[in-house]
């Protein structure tokens, strides 16, 4: 909390999201041997979001990288850290978190990992929106047939805040 002339302002802090890969069950490059872990972690003050990669050797020492940090148009409320190198998905609102029913309103982001935005959806209603991501293929021997819109690759399914789901495709 910080005062000063006439005016009183409050800034907020939350820790959206904090996810740890083990490396040692997966399969990782020769030059990343001696890490143990990886764990995401973002961080938000106001409208401010900062992501990070935290680093855990074998030895137990550790470092950090910042991936990005960038100022979003609202308060961001969710964070989703999208399998591999496909970057982050962000939910952001202009709305104070206890609006009026109805009228709450938030935005998707998707960044890359290098912070440039790669998408935006408006318009989704009160979360969480659970996101959950799903690689689709085309079943190479299948007697059914598929839609001729049908997309193959990365897809990403999450609630969309007024009682539906969303699908939207990242890419192959």
């Amino acid at each position: 909390f910080w005062q000063g002339g006439d005016y009183n302002y409050q800034t907020t802090f939350e820790v959206l999201l904090s996810k740890t890969t083990d490396l040692r069950r997966s399969a990782c490059g020769a030059d990343s041997s001696s890490l143990t872990c990886v764990t995401d972690l973002v961080l938000t003050v106001d409208y401010l979001v900062t992501w990070l990669k935290i680093y855990q050797r074998a030895d137990g020492s550790s470092f950090y990288e910042k991936i990005f940090e960038k100022t979003l148009c609202g308060y961001v409320n969710e964070a989703f850290v999208v399998q591999d190198d496909w970057g982050i998905l962000l939910t952001a609102s202009v709305f104070e978190r206890e609006w009026k029913p109805g009228f709450y309103r938030q935005d998707l982001y998707w960044f890359d990992k290098f912070g440039h935005l790669k998408g935006f959806l408006p318009l989704l209603g009160r979360g969480p929106q659970s996101f959950c991501t799903a690689v689709l293929d085309r079943p190479r021997e299948s007697s059914k047939s598929f839609p001729v819109d049908f997309q193959e690759g990365l897809h990403v399914f999450f609630a969309d805040g007024h009682g539906g789901i969303a699908c939207v495709r990242l890419g192959h």
